[in-house]
């Protein structure tokens, strides 16, 4: 686990962005399925 955090510091700044962008695009994609079902169950 700990090898993971350590190649993540490891990498330049421009890998950390994509890395950043691609964690935050899986938490929308997260977020927006959950707020999508219960808008569903409620209607």
């Amino acid at each position: 686990m700990w090898y993971l955090i350590e190649d993540f510091f490891e990498q330049n700044i421009v890998m950390k962005g994509f890395i950043g962008f691609g964690w935050l695009c899986a938490w929308v994609m997260v977020f927006s399925m959950y707020d999508t079902a219960t808008l569903m169950l409620a209607g």
